[in-house]
């Protein structure tokens, strides 16, 4: 009986790839002629994606913003995963007569790879729409006093009031 124990060397014969199994062959050398050289495929696991960080592009458009979402896997740059979505609106902070707000811009995205992402723009202030004046005489002393008034209508407690004496001048002498 003649046995010999040989250690199988290892060579990859087909590279798995991101989405397909590869091939492995082990090949047993025997020094006695009495064996022949023997090989054994072995199938190799697919890598699977190895996908790095996701980069975020906003994009202005007339309605507001899109979002574009693209990650690119670290095994194989061709494979190329994006999603873009719009953003959706919401008023965090309302702007007032004199005071900016603050609008924000939230884009959620349907792949587990991309997490939301936000962003943030001033909203003008209103400004003041005053509306048309009132005004209130009232006798004092020997003249009148009048007091003009005027309301904002975005913000009622916006109110301008001024008080003057009022000047006298004889418009037409008496006879």
């Amino acid at each position: 009986v003649v046995t010999e124990t040989v250690t199988a060397a290892y060579t990859v014969t087909t590279a798995p790839t991101c989405e397909e199994a590869g091939v492995g062959t082990y090949t047993a050398v025997f020094e006695s002629e009495l064996f022949e050289t023997q090989t054994k495929e072995v199938a190799i696991a697919a890598t699977g994606h190895a996908y790095g960080e996701a980069t975020y592009e906003w994009t202005e458009t007339a309605d507001g913003y899109t979002v574009t979402a693209k990650a690119v896997c670290a095994n194989d740059e061709n494979h190329v995963v994006t999603e873009t979505v719009t953003a959706a609106y919401d008023v965090t902070t309302a702007p007032t007569c004199e005071n900016e707000g603050v609008g924000t811009y939230t884009a959620a995205f349907e792949n587990a790879l991309f997490e939301t992402q936000t962003k943030t723009v001033a909203i003008p202030a209103v400004g003041h729409a005053y509306g048309e004046a009132t005004y209130e005489w009232k006798e004092a002393g020997d003249g009148y006093t009048v007091t003009a008034k005027t309301v904002c209508a975005n913000d009622e407690s916006h109110v301008v009031t001024e008080t003057v004496t009022a000047a006298y001048t004889v418009t037409t002498a008496p006879t």
